[in-house]
């Protein structure tokens, strides 16, 4: 178990105190274990963005009901929910390089047999086996602060989640000329190309990581409830409104029992999936609900923008636009990720991660409020985007570095890989609430009011993200020049 002394004192790599690795620290090469670092992040963030517009195509090659299409994003969602906390405390236990390998080899099986699927549920199974390459952020996160000086792993955790907006806005702008010039075969053989390249310079440029001192043993049975909890619940807000009632109240219920079940089992094995102590941690928790909330501003401006830009004109807010030149509406976001990404882990290193925090649940909250007032030009819409976009960055940069900082370096990837989950909860239920506050009362034709509705409520959540972002402590940045945080 993790004590509060643990926390604010040995863990913190600025902290003289902090207790010393055993043996010597890996030789690393800064610039090429973040470069391979980099590049896994943008072989999944490619791999995440580029579907979502060609089902269009799917549809048509496949002849499926949109229903059933829907499984080719679900499965890769759930997949990924599933392995990011598992796939993450394997790499505490049994190195963070040798999992991250095993998770870059799955992802590149997964889209090899995407691109060679010629059915739907042959691409649906391959999706769900690229979707444990969601594993990579945790683990990549705990390397850098493994491998880097305690100063430049905010800079680090920074350019890792800006991948995540430019790796999105490269993918919706190159789906639809790799669709019409090439084939949809072609949407995963390219990716499958980056994996490989990124496979080897991991295996090249990444250094061996040491598990634990002790013997520490994987709780399988965790993982297990673990694993059926988050199934549950994210099946249980995806088809909130497709399955019956019944079905979807089974799912919540077998996701609370499932879910009791894992603390229950989490309190009393010596090594559990995620230490229960470490989430009750101020750090850890204002992190954890603060990405629940964030997860469900940036999804609701992600499935609202290209609403704007495609819906009719007669509705009373839409500009009319096919839908390649409305998925270009989440352009600017790509942008801003990548520049408040870059900021906001320089200023983590500085300031701390409350102050990024803070600041991006604000940013982020003003930008819905005046995609609620401002969207009758397309221009205000393209700024409104921007602004946004740079809340995101800000808010997952200043997530994963308060986490990463906070917990001892045996926990690291467990803890980052809870944080993401927190954060895919919280765009499930940003998407889900959007898509049935657009659709109003009729269910069926968007409408005007139904549009400011779905920006206010996530504005409000925005609010609450202000108010748990206040309530996070003040980490000490860390100095200059310290080592690694081991």
């Amino acid at each position: 178990m993790i004590s509060r002394a643990t926390l604010f004192g040995r863990t913190d790599g600025g902290d003289p105190t902090r207790r010393a690795a055993p043996g010597a620290p890996p030789a690393v090469r800064p610039r090429a274990l973040l470069g391979a670092l980099v590049l896994a992040a943008s072989a999944y963030s490619l791999l995440q963005a580029t579907v979502g517009p060609a089902v269009p195509t799917f549809q048509q090659e496949f002849g499926a009901p949109t229903g059933e299409l829907a499984w080719i994003m679900n499965g890769f969602i759930l997949s990924s929910a599933v392995a990011t906390p598992i796939a993450g405390r394997l790499g505490d236990v049994f190195g963070r390089k040798r999992v991250l390998v095993v998770v870059l080899v799955l992802l590149a099986l997964g889209t090899a047999v995407c691109a060679l699927a010629t059915s739907l549920w042959v691409m649906v199974a391959g999706r769900v086996v690229a979707g444990l390459g969601g594993a990579v952020f945790p683990l990549s996160f705990a390397i850098v602060r493994e491998c880097l000086p305690a100063d430049r792993v905010g800079p680090a955790i920074g350019l890792l989640s800006a991948v995540v907006g430019v790796g999105g806005g490269i993918g919706i702008v190159a789906t639809g000329p790799i669709v019409e010039h090439l084939s949809y075969h072609w949407l995963f053989w390219l990716p499958l190309i980056l994996v490989g390249a990124t496979l080897a310079a991991v295996v090249g440029c990444v250094p061996r990581s040491d598990p634990p001192g002790r013997s520490a043993r994987v709780d399988w049975w965790g993982a297990l409830l673990l694993a059926g909890t988050l199934v549950s619940l994210l099946l249980a807000l995806t088809k909130l409104q497709t399955w019956p009632p019944a079905v979807v109240a089974a799912l919540l219920a077998a996701s609370v029992l499932l879910g009791a079940a894992w603390v229950w089992l989490a309190a009393r094995v010596r090594d559990p999936l995620i230490d229960l102590t470490m989430l009750r941690l101020r750090p850890v928790w204002t992190a954890n609900a603060a990405a629940v909330l964030a997860g469900i501003t940036a999804s609701t401006s992600m499935f609202l923008l290209p609403q704007l830009a495609a819906q009719p004109t007669g509705t009373g807010f839409g500009f009319g636009q096919d839908v390649s030149a409305a998925g270009l509406l989440i352009l600017p976001q790509s942008f801003t990720i990548l520049l408040a990404g870059v900021v906001a882990g320089r200023a983590c290193a500085t300031r701390g991660s409350r102050s990024v925090l803070v600041a991006g649940a604000l940013v982020s909250t003003v930008g819905l409020v005046a995609l609620a007032l401002l969207h009758g030009e397309l221009w205000q819409a393209y700024v409104v985007s921007a602004v946004i976009g740079l809340g995101t960055g800000l808010l997952q940069t200043g997530l994963a570095d308060q986490v990463v900082r906070a917990v001892p370096a045996a926990h690291t990837a467990a803890a980052a890989g809870a944080n993401m989950v927190a954060r895919n909860v919280g765009m499930t239920i940003g998407a889900q609430q959007a898509a049935t506050v657009l659709a109003g009362a009729s269910g069926d034709n968007p409408t005007s009011g139904g549009f400011v509705l779905a920006c206010a409520l996530a504005a409000a959540a925005g609010a609450v993200m202000v108010a748990v972002s206040l309530r996070s402590p003040r980490l000490r940045p860390a100095r200059p020049g310290a080592g690694a945080s081991t």
